[in-house]
């Protein structure tokens, strides 16, 4: 075949070709043979809370005892709706550890996760159930999904069966609230500049602590808080301040206080010479009080608020029925006001006025140290 003879059949295909696809653009539509998918079934579990992307956020031991922050979170679990789905634990372009299938029966709650396909550890358990509490986390019971062995003597954590997990997604964007909340609340700060009528005025530090296991959307501090009269400094409580984001819109966190088992463990480990690398996972211990803080104003202007339903928040004094505690933050100081009320919604005890505090001036003190006025 010369090459007139190859030009003349390209251009015959070529001519071929194009008169077919514009016979097939002026068809009258009714005439093609169009594929009609409206009839197929929608997938096995479209219409199921579990579907979606999750990020881990916490830890169920198997001990009963209190969630804490992992260290190697599972940062992307998606829950496909056919019935598949992918767990990652550092999300790095298309890079997953394992994949499977799952089966659920949404009546009873029963999750059976099956098929794994991938890297994923010898001790792996799929089957138990779910859940989706009112905040719209995903909660795991009786199920080992990390990559890694539920038994890492180098985390000094308990075993773990479960896991928590909050809505997955931009990651960044949905944890800003919770990291403007963090700032506006670390450091030293106390209500000298607003003191009682006796002169005295209550200091506050909160120290965020890192080495604890807190990750992306879950920030941890430890709080001390002392009343200072005379210049004699007294401590009078210690907490586990838990900061989390509860959507996607950056303006809502919820904001949970723990008074923890072993407070001589860490109180009094605030301060730039201090390290708590010897702390071992969060005893958080009791919940004492949560309650949920809305953002108002944009990013340069913010300001938020919020106030504990009764019931959320317990009383520290016999004969009390419940605690309500109000919080209000911006960039330049933190109100805090918490009041007793009994059965009849009636006050018992507590101030007038929040209590305004204020980035303090003086340097770290130690446990009952003298603190200048």
């Amino acid at each position: 075949m010369n090459t007139t003879t190859r030009l003349s059949l390209a251009l015959a295909v070529t001519t071929a070709v194009v008169v077919a696809v514009v016979v097939y653009q002026e068809w009258p539509v009714s005439w093609r043979r169009v594929p009609d998918f409206s009839n197929l079934p929608a997938p096995k579990y479209a219409n199921s809370p579990l579907v979606g992307e999750w990020e881990e956020i916490a830890r169920i031991p198997c001990d009963g005892g209190p969630e804490y922050e992992p260290f190697n979170p599972i940062r992307e679990l998606v829950f496909w709706a056919p019935g598949s789905f992918r767990l990652t634990m550092v999300p790095l372009e298309t890079r997953y550890d394992y994949n499977g299938k799952f089966d659920v029966d949404e009546a009873t709650k029963a999750l059976r996760m099956f098929s794994f396909s991938g890297v994923y550890p010898h001790d792996i358990d799929g089957e138990g159930s779910y859940e989706i509490d009112s905040t719209n986390q995903l909660i795991l019971h009786d199920v080992w999904l990390s990559r890694y062995s539920s038994e890492d003597p180098n985390e000094r954590v308990p075993r773990a069966c479960g896991h928590r997990f909050v809505p997955g997604g931009d990651a960044y964007g949905r944890f800003d609230g919770a990291l403007w909340v963090n700032g506006m609340l670390d450091g030293r700060k106390d209500s000298s500049r607003r003191p009682r009528a006796d002169g005295s005025f209550d200091t506050m530090e909160n120290c965020y602590q890192p080495t604890l296991g807190a990750s992306y959307g879950d920030h941890l501090y430890s709080e001390r808080s002392t009343v200072t009269k005379a210049g004699t400094s007294t401590p009078v409580r210690g907490n586990f301040i838990y900061i989390v984001d509860r959507g996607k819109d950056e303006r809502d966190v919820l904001v949970t206080f723990y008074e923890p088992t072993h407070p001589e463990k860490w109180l009094g480990s605030c301060g730039p010479d201090v390290r708590s690398d010897d702390l071992a996972y969060p005893e958080r211990g009791r919940e004492r009080c949560k309650l949920s803080l809305h953002r108002e104003g944009d990013y340069e202007h913010q300001v938020w608020t919020g106030a504990s339903k009764p019931g959320e928040c317990a009383s520290e004094f016999a004969g009390d029925a419940y605690m309500i505690t109000e919080m209000r933050l911006d960039a330049d100081a933190v109100e805090i006001w918490e009041r007793g009320f009994d059965e009849q919604g009636n006050q018992t005890w507590g101030s007038e006025a929040p209590t305004h505090y204020e980035p303090a001036t003086d340097a770290w003190p130690k446990p009952n140290a003298i603190v200048e006025n």
